[in-house]
């Protein structure tokens, strides 16, 4: 593992903390202050006393925790901070809203509105440039690092392979890597489905083209994505990697 790889890790993973934190801290800053101006105003001070309960706080201690979680999760990071920046910009809103007195109910609704969305992209955005720092550019040494590495199938972004220190997930379908007997690229001639194990089985369309396939004991599992020869060497490297402890178990 290269310095180079350990400091965009230790830079991603400080940008993916101020990703989940700074949108609920920001949050608990508005409520704070709205909760202070209404000091000498018993009715306002009543009307945001429910929407305050102490939810922004709790939201940010949430969030600090989600990001110490999943920082072995870089493609995790933009939908999980965008999450909890919306919870945080729904109850600024709400809060900001009953400020305000006999607001009609669609101001309220859209000051919620505005409040969830302009916290999600709060947390999405940094979010993303954090997966990006560690991501970004590719390169297979990253099999080195104590993270998931992911690769996206092809014409499906959202449906991603992730290759952890200890198994590969898809689609809610895991599988050890001591499992993992044979891996190596795959060339798919005819659209079809692979459809993977889970508490509820999905499947992910085989399009045309390079794909990576790899065998554990329960069958053959094929997985299209145009970085076939990546994946086949991060899996490789991470089942080779975990072959010493296996061996080390055994004979202990």
């Amino acid at each position: 593992m290269t310095d180079e790889l350990r400091a965009r890790l230790s830079r991603g993973r400080t940008f993916a903390v101020l990703a989940y934190a700074v949108p609920p801290a920001l949050g608990l800053t508005m409520v704070l202050l709205l909760v202070m101006a209404s000091q000498g105003r018993a009715e306002v001070a009543q009307r945001i006393s429910v929407a305050y309960a102490g939810w922004p706080g709790i939201i940010l201690a949430a969030a600090v925790v989600g990001a110490l979680f999943r920082a072995d999760a870089p493609h995790n990071w933009p939908g999980g901070a965008g999450a909890f920046g919306a919870f945080a910009g729904f109850f600024t809103g709400m809060t900001a809203a009953a400020y305000v007195r006999d607001l009609p109910l669609p101001v309220v609704g859209l000051l919620m509105l505005v409040g969830t969305v302009a916290g999600f992209y709060l947390g999405w955005l940094p979010g993303r440039y954090a997966r990006a720092v560690v991501l970004q550019p590719f390169s297979t040494d990253l099999a080195d690092l104590p993270i998931e590495v992911p690769f996206p199938a092809r014409g499906e972004r959202s449906t991603v392979l992730r290759v952890g220190t200890i198994e590969i997930a898809v689609l809610g379908g895991r599988f050890p890597l001591e499992d993992v007997s044979w891996v190596g690229p795959h060339r798919i001639a005819i659209e079809g489905k692979q459809e993977f194990p889970g508490k509820e089985a999905k499947s992910v369309r085989l399009t045309p083209g390079a794909a990576v396939r790899f065998t554990t004991p329960t069958g053959d599992w094929v997985f299209p994505t145009d970085q076939d020869e990546e994946a086949v060497e991060v899996i490789q490297r991470r089942v080779d990697a975990a072959r010493p402890l296996l061996d080390d178990e055994a004979s202990a």
